[in-house]
């Protein structure tokens, strides 16, 4: 073929998808089914795993919100009008398979990630932060745009805060993972 001709996927979201795809492989299985990643236990466990990160995002959405401002109307609001105004419902419904809702999902999760290791509530989140960054740059590498607003958007950011957080384990973990990925 000539290489022009070549479709290039990233490997974010089969590695998000493989739980469900798994679990579909073995619905197929004991339902007596094709396992030949068509069948309906495939569609139907694709299907859930985009409804599943997505519920799971406005879940950490809201609790950023909440952390953000305090009101449960907000959280709430913000909410709604995400889901009901964008395309969110859309891609998680009827085009799960599509990269949309594992970028939410991937986005939603470092900045919930990066507003804990800011807010000092635990030392693990940086590597959570790292991880989840990670992962947004394998579901699409021009999501790599979006996490340059986490320096942005908590007023609290400095450097020197933020190396003094830093311990070398927690930086070069998830770069070594991402490396044997």
């Amino acid at each position: 073929f000539p290489s022009h001709d070549k479709k290039l996927y990233y490997p974010g979201v089969a590695l998000l998808q493989l739980p469900f795809f798994l679990t579909g492989h073995l619905v197929a299985y004991l339902t007596e089914q094709p396992m030949d990643g068509f069948s309906w236990p495939y569609q139907l466990f694709m299907a859930l795993s985009a409804i599943f990160y997505a519920w799971l995002a406005l879940l950490l959405l809201d609790k950023i919100i909440m952390a953000l401002t305090q009101s449960k109307q907000a959280a709430l609001f913000a909410i709604l009008c995400l889901l009901l105004g964008t395309n969110l419902f859309v891609y998680a419904i009827f085009n799960g398979c599509y990269s949309h809702v594992y970028s939410f999902f991937a986005i939603t999760a470092c900045y919930y990630a990066a507003q804990r290791f800011f807010t000092g509530k635990t030392s693990k989140s940086l590597f959570f932060t790292c991880a989840f960054a990670l992962l947004v740059i394998t579901i699409r590498p021009v999501n790599l745009l979006t996490l340059a607003g986490i320096l942005f958007f908590y007023q609290q950011f400095s450097i020197k805060a933020v190396i003094q957080q830093i311990h070398p384990r927690t930086v070069w973990q998830p770069l070594l993972i991402m490396l044997l990925l």
